[in-house]
């Protein structure tokens, strides 16, 4: 949603800093002709024509809420990339096209930016669809059929794992839709000559409200942030910091981020992205380290690869 506000020109001159959290930018937008399979197969859930809004209305909020899940549900994993079923649609005035490739072309608001990730951003929703174990040849079929002819090097970087491919499956996706094309879209802003301030979230929460899950244990999984950024843990009830290097960094955390919103500027010892050092803030163990291109190599294939719309591994609805 930042990026699209970022790249909408009815958003600019609205605000004058911006900071993206674990932003999906590889997952594209969709036409209204586009979204309206997902918007069929919400009504037909509910027994209504899709352009009967009363009757939409109409429907209690647990079939609504259900509907909603039976909507969210898509083939796995040839539709990965349109994991997302409700999100901006493309009209020609709001949204007038892909983020990504928006500020790629130096079509956005040029004010100050924070941009970041987690170290395991699909873990959660790819366990969540793959309870078992995701067999070498299995996913070696789906880097194949997402790279065809780059299949080899993309292999070479996250191999197989006899055992279970899911950890480098994941490892995989978080770079595709996360973590590399937030280096990318980092790197065109830096070229624009807009600051630009780039973070990695790689703490392990010893207890993660977002994510209490067997598989995240260990991990730190999409939102595994939010309470640090917020320093909220103990919000929610049984959970809470659980040592003084955890609350630090929380502190950390929101001490970057309100200075940022005050000044344009986080934390002093956060040095600008640029292409040239390629500059991250590693949020660790109760501090932050200067990460020099962090995750280099992976992103530099990707990047190689290309992050165009038709470049990326196309899904379809069934």
């Amino acid at each position: 949603s930042v990026a699209f506000h970022l790249t909408s020109p009815l958003s600019a001159g609205l605000f004058s800093g911006a900071i993206m959290e674990s932003n999906p930018f590889a997952m594209t937008f969709r036409t209204a002709e586009q979204t309206k399979a997902y918007s069929t197969l919400f009504a037909d859930f509910l027994g209504c024509n899709v352009h009967d809004v009363a009757c939409l209305r109409s429907q209690p909020v647990a079939d609504v809420l259900a509907a909603q899940g039976h909507t969210f549900w898509v083939p796995f994993p040839v539709t990965t990339k349109d994991e997302l079923p409700w999100q901006p649609v493309l009209d020609g005035s709001q949204v007038i096209g892909q983020p990504l490739s928006l500020i790629a072309n130096g079509s956005f608001a040029k004010v100050p930016v924070i941009i970041g990730t987690v170290r395991n951003e699909t873990l959660s929703f790819l366990y969540g669809a793959l309870s078992k174990p995701l067999p070498a040849v299995e996913y070696a079929a789906v880097v194949a059929a997402w790279w065809q002819k780059d299949v080899a090097a993309v292999l070479e970087l996250y191999p197989p794992d006899e055992t279970d491919s899911r950890p480098v499956f994941s490892q995989l996706t978080t770079d595709l839709f996360m973590q590399c094309p937030s280096r990318f879209a980092a790197a065109a802003i830096a070229a624009a000559g807009v600051p630009v301030y780039l973070y990695n979230f790689l703490y392990t929460p010893i207890e993660d409200p977002m994510n209490n899950s067997s598989y995240c244990r260990q991990q730190a999984c999409h939102g595994a942030d939010l309470s640090f950024v917020f320093h909220s843990a103990d919000l929610d009830p049984g959970f809470s910091f659980r040592t003084p290097q955890e609350a630090e960094l929380s502190w950390l955390v929101l001490r970057s981020w309100s200075q940022f919103a005050a000044t344009t500027s986080p934390d002093d010892s956060w040095p600008r992205f640029s292409n040239a050092s390629r500059f991250s803030f590693g949020f660790g163990d109760g501090s932050a380290t200067v990460l020099e291109d962090f995750n280099g190599r992976r992103c530099d294939l990707l990047d190689a690869l290309g992050w165009d719309s038709t470049a990326l591994p196309s899904p379809m609805l069934t």
